[in-house]
Order: structure tokens, then sequence, then C-alpha cells
């Protein structure tokens, strides 16, 4: 059947159809190296492009880690749940003033999500720390989806803020009498309210998502 691949390139094809079959879009280079014990990505790239000169899957270089499989007749679209469009959002470490929130030396990793999960161009993640926003669902040590694009919502939007330069906050944004006010989603704690000019909105808050 894989008389044209070794045995390491079988061994990635399989895992790439089981994890595809899995969660609905295809694995990571490094989720690969994880499971499968290689230690160099340079090792996955090879098989993969190996794996596409035998037609066994096509990349999409335009998309990142798009992936569809044509394996002898197993079409992506014959896997449930697959959608071969994704997207690497960038995990952020910290904000700070001044500095682009895309710079290399603040992204930590990247998270490769459905490109279905992502609403807006210039999205990053946020690791949520601490439990003022429970009550709207987000959790210690969830990560938040955030559009640096909206930097003007709505009042009573959730959104990223930067206080005095200095520190980030995850709260649901008010205005009131020319104050910005960031309100936490949970009882325990207080509204915290802030001149104008003491708050950059760095992105708006579209969507959570959890690992367990």
């Amino acid at each position: 059947m894989y008389e044209d691949l070794k045995e390491k390139d079988i061994l990635v094809l399989e895992y790439i159809k089981e994890h595809s079959g899995a969660k609905g879009y295809p694995p990571s280079v490094r989720e690969i190296c994880k499971k499968l014990g290689i230690k160099s990505t340079s090792t996955v790239f090879k098989i993969l492009n190996r794996l596409e000169k035998y037609d066994y899957i096509r990349k999409d270089a335009t998309k990142p880690r798009a992936i569809e499989i044509l394996d002898k007749g197993v079409s992506s679209e014959n896997i449930v749940g697959f959608n071969s469009e994704v997207i690497n959002i960038p995990i952020v470490g910290q904000i700070a003033a001044g500095e682009p929130i895309f710079a290399e030396e603040n992204i930590e990793e990247y998270m490769t999500l459905p490109s279905s999960y992502v609403k807006g161009k210039n999205c990053f993640m946020l690791r949520v720390k601490g439990d003022s926003m429970i009550d709207v669902g987000i959790m210690d040590r969830d990560y938040i989806i955030v559009d640096s694009s909206q930097i003007n919502p709505i009042d009573g939007k959730i959104v990223v803020a930067l206080v005095n330069e200095d520190s980030s906050t995850v709260k649901t944004l008010l205005r009131k009498d020319n104050k910005i006010i960031l309100k936490p989603e949970n009882e325990l704690y207080e509204e915290m309210v802030f001149e104008a000019d003491q708050v950059s909105i760095m992105g708006t808050v579209t969507g959570v998502f959890r690992v367990i």
C-alpha cells in the first residue's frame, strides 16, 4: 500500500489522518515531532515534502499548516469534521507600551486553529491569569483570542487593556463621564476607574480556547 514510503513517512501520514479526524484540522510540525519522538522539525518538513511528492498529501503554501489528505482515495472531505483551512495564531507573552504586539520577542509560541474559529485578520492569543472574568466563562489559564484591529469597541465588549503603560488586563469595557471603567465579571472584584489617557485598548476578545 505504501511501497514508495519509508516507515517514518507512514507513521507521519497515519498521525496526520488520526489528528485530523479527531480534531478537525491537521497537526502542527511540532505536534508531529512530539507525538512520534522526532527531534528535528526539519526532518518532519522533509517527510511532508516526500508525502506531497508521492501524492499522499497536498500542502497549500498560502495557508499556514494547511494539509489536505489524498491518500488512496481517503481525502480530507471524507474525514468527519475535517477543515483543511487552518491558521497559526501567535501566543503573546506580554504586552508593553510602544512595542508592536507581534514583535518576535513578544511571541512565545503559535497555536494552530481552524480558520473558522478566528474572527479578524490581526489576531493574537493571551493566556489568562486569575478568576476575575469567570462569570462570562473566561477561566484562569484559558487562552483568549484577541482581535488587535478592534481598538475602539463599543461599551460592553471584553477587551485587553494596557493600564498606565505598565500592566495588561482582561475586563469588560465601559465609559462614563469621560472615564474608562474596566469591569470584572466576578462579584468578588471591584470595578477599576481610570482617566481616558491612562488606558490603551490593545484589542477586543473574540474567543476563548481551553486546554483540558
